[in-house]
């Protein structure tokens, strides 16, 4: 493998690695919206949590993972400029395209042994 693919594969792993964490914070925010539907803060935070997605997911070699953010927060964005507290069915549809964006993750994680 050259130095570049190394170097390369180290920044995809390190960049899941971030993304992991970044999923669990979601869910925490989704969970909030659950409990307060009306939680502007939480909507705002799970906007930018889409928004990271969709700038870096690219950037490190994840283009489906750079469109479900970027839907992701175009939804929240849309959602935000209405105002009102999300219902059920949009509380399921933020679940969903965090469910998306967690398929696609899971994809691209290497699968425990692999390269060995």
């Amino acid at each position: 493998m050259s130095r570049f693919r190394e170097i390369a594969a180290t920044l995809r792993g390190e960049f899941l690695a971030l993304a992991a964490g970044r999923a669990a914070a979601m869910c925490a925010l989704l969970e909030r919206l659950d409990a307060a539907p009306g939680d502007a803060e939480a909507l705002a935070e799970l906007q930018l949590a889409f928004h990271n997605f969709a700038g870096s997911g690219s950037t490190y070699g994840f283009p489906e993972l750079s469109r479900l953010g970027s839907e992701g927060e175009r939804w929240c964005q849309e959602r935000r400029a209405e105002g009102a507290a999300l219902d059920d069915g949009q509380r399921r549809a933020a679940r969903a395209f965090f469910d998306r964006v967690l398929a696609a993750l899971r994809e691209e994680s290497p699968s425990p042994g692999a390269g060995s």
